[in-house]
């Protein structure tokens, strides 16, 4: 037995459970009930459902923010009436290099968004902006910030604060010192974690998906469950006398704390975040940097001149990087596939208990389940992709739903109007 073949041996050892599919899938069913019932900060009620997206007043401006885990995305909405559903007509990003989540976080952000809008609008007459967000971080149900997680540290002082109130005191500041804003108008609509967005964006599209799915930077998911399923302090806001379904935002990077199988190489993740161990074994930011670890303990040379993050480890698997030498590449992509492979086993678990748990259990082997996605590490790491829908019998079918972040906020907004004025 060579060295290269002894260590992915071992590697192997240690990452792929014990456990079979249908034990995982029992284990996290239980805990996706268990969390529903007794969890403030996972398993969340985001909205009810409605039926059909309600026709737009064509003298307003639909914009749609995606603050997501380390880019703040802008769109301006155009309704296609044929389609009766949004497309953009403008969008823009910019990185979020600041970790510091205070009141100087968010000003920077706003004044760049009202910058965007002030380049790309005609202030001349009244115009009416219906601002609709997506927000990566849980946010209560008064949308106060829960936690941020992903690096990011929340300071004291908006700790007590709903984003919309955040929201809404920049945009006036920014309007009362800027004469170009003075016809302008906000409403500062609805707000939404980005799973939510994807999971209405994929309902309100021919795509009809069942499950949307985050796997980016960080891992979420999102579905429908009964409103009578919720428990009464989490069914406040909701007549949990009736059938109507309400979204159910997961949070599930949180899943998995008493029985995945964490290696040495994740140990020491919590101390800088909160405890995800879902997130940790399946995500863009946290596999990267484990894996990093790896090839160190393992004394694995690699390049040190090239930023080892999600899209190096890409590249490994894709067989294209130049992270090592030659006489260690088919080894580097080896233990990386290890990497990809405990992850599809514990994502295919986790989608099983969350079909368990909507009634949908009771599809048959034939039928296929769509999976509306986004989060550019599964979307461009094929290989991640084939795991998942091989091991679940093909029975899963992943669809990646472009800019549904920025969509599903505005379709929000247009199923379930919410208006705060400024």
């Amino acid at each position: 037995m060579t060295v290269n073949s002894r260590i992915v041996g071992e590697v192997r050892k240690k990452f792929i459970p014990k456990d079979d599919a249908a034990e995982l899938k029992v284990k996290f069913l239980a805990e996706l009930e268990w969390r529903l019932q007794n969890s403030k900060y996972s398993m969340l009620p985001s909205r009810l459902v409605h039926g059909s997206i309600k026709a737009p007043n064509s003298n307003n401006r639909y914009i749609s923010i995606d603050f997501g885990g380390t880019t703040l995305k802008i769109a301006i909405m155009k309704y296609d009436s044929d389609e009766k559903n949004f497309e953009i007509a403008y969008q823009n990003s910019m990185n979020i290099t600041s970790k510091i989540v205070d009141w100087k976080f968010f000003e920077e952000l706003v004044f760049w968004i009202c910058q965007q809008l002030n380049e790309q609008c005609d202030f001349s007459n009244e115009l009416t902006f219906l601002i609709s967000t997506t927000f990566s971080s849980p946010l209560d149900d008064n949308n106060k910030i829960v936690s941020m997680g992903k690096g990011f540290e929340l300071m004291d002082e908006l700790k007590d604060i709903s984003l919309n109130a955040i929201l809404k005191k920049l945009f006036n500041k920014y309007k009362s010192n800027n004469i170009a804003f003075t016809n302008a108008r906000f409403q500062i609509c609805d707000i939404i974690n980005d799973s939510v967005a994807v999971y209405i964006t994929g309902k309100f599209t021919c795509l009809k998906s069942q499950i949307a799915l985050i796997l980016g930077t960080g891992l979420n998911s999102c579905f429908e469950l009964p409103n009578f399923m919720l428990p009464e302090y989490k069914a406040q806001h909701y007549d949990i006398e009736t059938s109507q379904k309400v979204i159910i935002n997961a949070e599930a990077g949180f899943l998995g704390k008493d029985f995945i199988k964490l290696s040495r190489f994740e140990k020491g993740f919590e101390l800088d975040n909160l405890n995800m161990p879902m997130e940790f074994i399946t995500s863009g930011k946290y596999i990267p940097s484990s894996f990093l670890r790896l090839l160190t303990y393992y004394n694995i040379p690699i390049s040190k001149e090239i930023e080892f993050d999600g899209s190096t480890f890409g590249a490994i698997i894709n067989g294209n990087s130049n992270i090592t030498s030659s006489e260690f590449k088919n080894v580097c992509r080896e233990l990386a596939l290890l990497y990809l492979e405990r992850a599809s086993i514990y994502l295919v678990a986790m989608l099983e208990g969350i079909l368990e748990l909507t009634n949908n259990s009771t599809t048959v082997e034939s039928d296929t389940v769509n999976i509306g996605y986004v989060g550019s590490f599964l979307a461009n790491i094929e290989e991640y992709r084939n795991m998942v829908e091989i091991r679940s019998g093909h029975k899963f079918k992943l669809i990646f739903l472009e800019d549904s972040n920025l969509k599903g906020a505005t379709i929000a907004t247009c199923t379930n109007i919410r208006h705060h004025w400024i």
